[in-house]
């Protein structure tokens, strides 16, 4: 039985076997990991793991037309002592279950939706409401979303953040229409998504593309509001934008908490370089990319040639790759960050250390891999206790990792792309390279400016100054 599945288990004593594995790999919508959820059949376990949920057969319908819960998407007969016959009937009872489960909750979004469309919020409401959607299977945009939230807070705002509350749920359309209409809010925030279709024709919605989305990039034609308020992190998505749109499109990079991000005198800085951030290894394995295809752009990189997503584009039509299929983002992303972190580790003469999810699965990196780090504190003390520390974006200069860098006080040690990164803000505050040599030579050296970088960053890339700018742009009545 593949274990990557959320599960029904028709016998009780195999779903604890499972559950006990405490399984976090389940593959989900939005590329993250859930821990894998065991219903089972039969009688109540005592003491059973919180992932292990007994759901009677004839329950199905009552329990799954209102959790928050992911639904099974495999039936274990593993243990059963059911028929071949009963089991083919319960196969078939199952299925008609989750398809009369999922018609009803599409009805109940619907609902919700008319709702919504007859609800204006009131404008003379104080405080004004703003509703933000997240996920926690995000690394990034689920703090981008946190930080936003609190700086609404600190203006005096009533938010409200919707977010899975564990690794077992899932955001499920009718719930997200249903918490909407309840809150009533007079700002939507969204990252990556538009999500206007699912508001009041008074509410303000602002869209913060951080990424080339599907939605973005496709021939499909975005509707645009009047109340939409749109923010691109890089010029290059703007493009893209104007394509579809001739409504207005501000720039906004990426913010940093700056309470949580600042340089921290009570943490000795050492004479060493930090690198925050996930191997791309397995986003090579799962997306199949051809190994000489792969090799060829790391020659590329070794020979310090200066290439582009279009180059990339470009050299996959030589190994007949469809990039419909290849994000080409993703490949030069994963290429210039696993290379340069693996150069790191051979030329560096200062001590090294590296953090976030498998970097142990190469053999240069493991010596210098220190494992997980959660976002916040933990990851400002780091960067606070480093003098150097690696920045390395394939196809832009700016970055929430960049800005937490410099504002933490350590010296930003950044891969050059400028050439495809227009208007890079402070470069008298990096320390660029290309090549190898030039990787172990930055980390002699020390910026041209780094002296009030702390408050320079502020002014530019805090949360605060980006919930500032809405406030302003949104009238009060």
């Amino acid at each position: 039985m593949t274990k990557t599945h959320d599960t029904y288990f028709l016998n009780a004593d195999v779903a604890l076997k499972y559950a006990l594995q405490q399984n976090r790999t389940v593959p989900l919508a939005d590329s993250g990991k859930g821990l894998q959820i065991c219903y089972y059949n039969g009688k109540p376990v005592n003491n059973a793991p919180e992932n292990m949920i007994f759901v009677p057969l004839d329950k199905l319908f009552d329990y799954f037309i209102n959790t928050k819960n992911r639904q099974p998407t495999l039936l274990s007969r593993e243990g059963s002592q059911f028929s071949q016959k009963k089991i083919k009937e319960i196969e078939q009872y199952f299925e008609k279950v989750f398809t009369e489960v999922n018609e009803k909750r599409d009805q109940r979004r619907q609902h919700y939706i008319e709702l919504i469309k007859n609800q204006e919020p009131d404008f003379n409401d104080n405080p004004k409401r703003v509703f933000l959607m997240t996920s926690r299977h995000t690394t990034v945009i689920q703090y981008s979303t946190k930080g936003i939230a609190k700086a609404f807070d600190d203006l005096g705002y009533d938010t409200k953040i919707l977010i899975e509350e564990d690794d077992m749920q899932l955001l499920y359309k009718d719930l997200r229409v249903k918490e909407i209409y309840e809150f009533n809010p007079h700002i939507t925030f969204n990252i990556n998504h538009m999500f206007n279709d699912i508001v009041n024709e008074k509410t303000w919605n602002i869209v913060w593309w951080q990424d080339p989305m599907e939605e973005l990039m496709n021939d499909v034609p975005i509707n645009v509001r009047e109340r939409d308020i749109v923010f691109s992190f890089d010029p290059s998505f703007d493009a893209f934008w104007i394509k579809k749109q001739v409504t207005p499109v501000y720039r906004q990079y990426f913010c940093i908490d700056d309470k949580v991000f600042y340089p921290d005198s009570k943490i000795e800085r050492k004479n060493k370089v930090v690198f925050i951030g996930s191997s791309y290894i397995n986003f090579f394995k799962y997306a199949m990319i051809p190994e000489s295809f792969k090799q060829e752009l790391i020659s590329w990189l070794e020979k310090g040639k200066k290439f582009s997503e279009n180059d990339v584009k470009i050299l996959g039509d030589k190994y007949s790759l469809s990039f419909e299929h290849y994000p080409v983002v993703g490949i030069l992303q994963g290429i210039v960050r696993d290379t340069t972190i693996q150069w790191l580790c051979e030329e560096s003469d200062l001590e090294v250390e590296i953090y976030g999810r498998n970097w142990e699965e190469y053999e240069i990196v493991k010596p210098f891999f220190k494992g997980e780090v959660p976002h916040g504190k933990a990851v400002a003390d780091i960067y606070c206790s480093a003098k150097y520390a690696l920045s390395c974006q394939g196809s832009t200069i700016q970055s929430q990792r960049l800005a937490e860098i410099a504002a933490c006080g350590a010296f930003p040690v950044v891969y050059d792309s400028r050439p495809f990164s227009p208007d890079p803000l402070w470069e008298d505050q990096y320390l660029f390279f290309r090549t190898r040599n030039e990787l172990k030579e930055a980390l002699k050296k020390e910026p041209k400016m780094y002296k009030g970088t702390f408050e320079r960053i502020k002014s530019k890339f805090s949360y605060e100054c980006f919930a500032k700018q809405i406030d302003r742009m949104i009238p009060k009545r």
